[in-house]
């Protein structure tokens, strides 16, 4: 058969014309044709030889070959599996096969047959590997760990097999054994970037957040400009609450180029934290730019403009904020209380507005005093005396604890309220 293919071949490169095979030059072979990444001409080529001869497995595996090139998936699966067909035995065409499905990201199937190949060569660490990395990538993680922890056995300093038993107890939420494991490896590979986020993501979810800094840090040394290490390292000093530095390397990430939306938007977070609502205004605004749907973005912008000079702005992101929140509950519970407290501070918005926007954050959060008390106040400038006296008889229900401390009489809240709510009940009265 090999040489009834080699022929096919001979005589197909001298005689086929060039206007039947699409080929620039009847003297060039398929060798040529796949090593010069001419894989569609290949592909011509290999099926009109195979009009000739469809018996000849290399012709199916050069086919599947040049397929998976262009990135056809479905169809070098299926010219391997023809291959395969006439030559059942031959384990480089079933680890084809596996390859081939594992780019195509059918784990399952890959790891059918590199299970099928190890089967051949059990003491094939290759194919050990393989078989635990689509265990892995199927989210198969307890397998996973099973082989790796079998290849680890074998071989303690693979700093690729210890990662992925990080990884993989990391999915499982076993967070000790997966920051043991990370370690491990960046003690074997200090250059293993993958590792070092892996770890310091894992110090994020711990809130330990020098730790992480500190293995930044040291990796930071060895390559300053991973953008990456340099967005997880802002990140930490951002997290620990050091906004200065957050700021500062922030700045650097944008200075190599990282201009992204989750950069400009804690440079943002990190004013906002100091309370310099302007300057977090801007960054907030650019990260807006890029990404209008972020609901997180828009409130953090709407609070930062009626918390600096831009009032009426505020309210208009804060209303958009609360669009792109329905239906997150516990995020509009927040919103709607900034939403209310924007209209509160601006002097020129209508009274029924700041009741409406008010009586709106009070319904999300019916245990805020403040809440009530500004309830009560605006119902009282707009003279319902009855509702008045129903939100500030409610103020004084939940008035926190530390506005009830033994003061003299005429320092007591408790008693200005008391007060104000027997002159109230007169003028209710009076009204009716």
């Amino acid at each position: 058969m090999k040489r009834s293919c080699l022929l096919i071949l001979f005589l197909t490169v001298l005689f086929i014309p060039k206007a039947q095979s699409g080929i620039s030059s009847s003297k060039d072979s398929l060798q040529t044709l796949i090593k010069s990444f001419k894989y569609n001409q290949a592909l011509e080529y290999i099926d009109h030889l195979l009009v000739m001869d469809s018996s000849c497995k290399d012709l199916y595996a050069a086919k599947g070959f040049a397929l998976r090139e262009l990135y056809d998936y479905e169809h070098a699966v299926k010219a391997y599996l023809q291959a395969l067909m006439l030559d059942s035995t031959n384990s480089s065409l079933i680890i084809e096969v596996a390859n081939t499905y594992k780019l195509s990201e059918d784990y399952p199937h890959s790891l059918a047959y590199f299970s099928k190949a190890l089967e051949k060569d059990t003491a094939n660490l290759f194919l050990q590997l393989e078989c635990a990395n689509c265990k892995l990538l199927n989210n198969q993680f307890d397998d996973a760990i099973n082989d790796f922890m079998r290849l680890y056995i074998k071989d303690s300093t693979n700093s690729y097999v210890i990662k992925c038993l990080a990884f993989s107890f990391s999915k499982l939420l076993q967070t000790e054994v997966a920051i043991f494991f990370y370690q491990k490896a960046i003690e074997i590979n200090p250059t293993d970037v993958s590792s070092v986020l892996g770890l310091t993501n894992l110090f994020t979810k711990t809130k330990a957040y020098k730790e992480g800094i500190k293995r930044t840090e040291q990796y930071r040394a060895i390559d300053p400009s991973n953008e990456n290490v340099n967005s997880m390292n802002a990140f930490l000093y951002l997290s620990d609450k050091q906004y200065d530095l957050a700021i500062e390397r922030y700045l650097k990430c944008i200075e190599a180029g990282d201009s992204s939306e989750f950069i400009l938007k804690n440079i943002g977070i990190a004013y906002y934290s100091k309370e310099e609502y302007d300057m977090a205004k801007g960054f907030f605004e650019k990260a807006y730019g890029i990404d209008p749907t972020n609901a997180s973005t828009v409130h953090f912008l709407g609070v930062s403009c009626y918390r600096s000079f831009y009032k009426e702005l505020g309210i208009l992101y804060l209303e958009k904020a609360m669009e792109l929140y329905q239906p997150s509950l516990d995020k509009l519970a927040m919103v709607y209380r900034n939403y209310a407290e924007a209209c509160q501070g601006w002097d020129k918005c209508p009274s029924e507005k700041k009741i409406d926007a008010t009586l709106r954050a009070y319904e999300f959060n019916p245990s805020d005093s403040i809440l009530a008390l500004s309830l009560g106040s605006e119902y009282e400038h707009a003279k319902n005396y009855a509702k008045a006296l129903e939100y500030y008889k409610v103020y004084l229900k939940v008035m926190p604890k530390e506005e009830e401390e033994n003061l003299p009489a005429k320092y007591s809240r408790r008693l200005y309220f008391e007060n104000k709510i027997k002159k109230l009940t007169v003028l209710s009265e009076e009204k009716k």
